[in-house]
């Protein structure tokens, strides 16, 4: 009896440690991921990954063969669950609403604060609903809130950690919140129990939160680049959020080998793969480049036109595939119309700039790591005081993503 209990405290403990990574990739693939935290001696462990691809219709993700395969993981109450979406049908924005007190001499109470965070949840909501529908391509009467988080508060333009107490004129807070369509809430409500649910996201925006953390205020952009499009996020002073996006992705440079060397589809996979791993000829490498450089001028373009009339300089590259070493090469960079630094997204990012240790099964796949862990690091983010995590908590009881539809 003892020996079985001990074994039963410790399959919760392991239990409570474990997370479910849910992806929904711009390929409307379903990315099922199984995460092991340790945060006490600051490990990440990628377990397993499993992946439900689109059915007869591609063009949005096959929730019938993600539900079918639940049963793989077990019992779901057990998991902290962390959910990833594509820019397509999610947007997460950081931000900031101003509020003026008609009351300024009033000393702000819990009554009061309790107020002002419902108006300035609503009032953020209502000032990007619009753009958002354009963006998800619904009507605004289907986009609806799944998440709020409360960054901080400022006073009179000082920021405090508990404004109860205090009197103040104007009360900016900075928020995060996100903003999904109807029926992707009915999905995710019929597939995942709501209590284990730690952080829904735009992935992108949550990999830029990620990243300002550690940029002490620093202005850059994210390009993440998939298949046949990329997705552009800009962080910038107090705003993290989806920019714009372009269709250019892996398909362009296959599509550039199978013109110029007269390959089918298959073979100029492959031939990219053996370049991309270093196994060609110099004289080879040399003619593969200017074919690819070729391509990489559209890249170029759309860096110019998305992001060229800012003060980016930094731009961050996550890709579903292996980016050849020529993008951050000068001669690249040359294309572009002003100057930029281009740095790669990987996990070493979080082990070299965050002190984890990350650890990989066999199964895993060590080039899909960094969003993956940064979605079980954001879930974890919590404010360091607690009046901040009480205020995120009254933001939260305004957001009724369960609410029957």
């Amino acid at each position: 009896m003892v020996i079985q209990l001990i074994k039963s405290l410790f399959s919760f403990f392991n239990k409570k440690d474990s997370f479910l990574v849910v992806e929904i990739l711009p390929n409307n693939e379903i990315r099922t991921n199984l995460v092991k935290l340790d945060p006490e001696n600051r490990e990440i462990i990628l377990k397993s990954s499993f992946n439900f691809y689109p059915g007869i219709k591609a063009d949005y993700p096959n929730f019938l063969a993600f539900k079918k395969n639940l049963h793989k993981f077990g019992k779901l109450v057990n998991y902290k669950i962390a959910v990833g979406i594509d820019s397509r049908y999610a947007s997460t924005i950081y931000s900031s609403v101003s509020l003026v007190r008609n009351n300024a001499k009033d000393l702000i109470d819990e009554s009061d604060l309790d107020n002002l965070i419902s108006q300035a949840v609503w009032k953020f909501f209502d000032r990007h609903r619009l753009r958002v529908a354009q963006k998800l391509g619904v009507n605004d009467f289907d986009v609806l809130l799944t998440d709020v988080r409360i960054e901080n508060v400022r006073l009179d333009g000082h920021k405090v950690l508990n404004p109860v107490g205090f009197k103040a004129r104007t009360i900016e807070i900075q928020l995060c919140e996100t903003f999904i369509s109807r029926n992707l809430i009915n999905e995710l409500k019929a597939l995942l129990p709501a209590s284990s649910i730690r952080l829904i996201s735009e992935s992108g925006s949550a990999w830029s939160h990620f990243l300002a953390a550690g940029n002490r205020g620093s202005k850059f952009a994210l390009a993440n680049i998939s298949f046949n499009q990329t997705a552009m996020f800009l962080a910038e002073e107090s705003r993290i959020g989806h920019h714009d996006g372009f269709s250019w992705g892996e398909k362009n440079l296959l599509n550039a080998l199978v013109e110029n060397l007269a390959l089918d589809w298959e073979t100029a996979k492959t031939i990219l793969a053996v370049y991309l791993q270093k196994e060609t000829s110099e004289f080879f490498a040399k003619k593969f480049e200017k074919i690819l450089m070729g391509e990489l001028e559209a890249l170029a373009k759309s860096f110019n036109a998305s992001i060229g009339k800012s003060d980016i300089r930094l731009v961050y590259l996550h890709s579903s595939f292996n980016l050849p070493d020529i993008v951050f090469s000068q001669s690249f960079r040359n294309r572009i119309d002003f100057p930029i630094r281009l740095e790669p997204l990987t996990h070493s990012f979080i082990s070299d700039n965050h002190n984890f240790h990350l650890k990989f099964n066999k199964r895993a796949d060590p080039g899909i790591a960094f969003g993956i862990f940064v979605l079980v690091l954001e879930a974890i983010a919590e404010p360091h005081y607690e009046a901040m995590k009480q205020m995120s908590q009254i933001a939260k009881r305004r957001v009724r993503w369960l609410t029957p539809i």
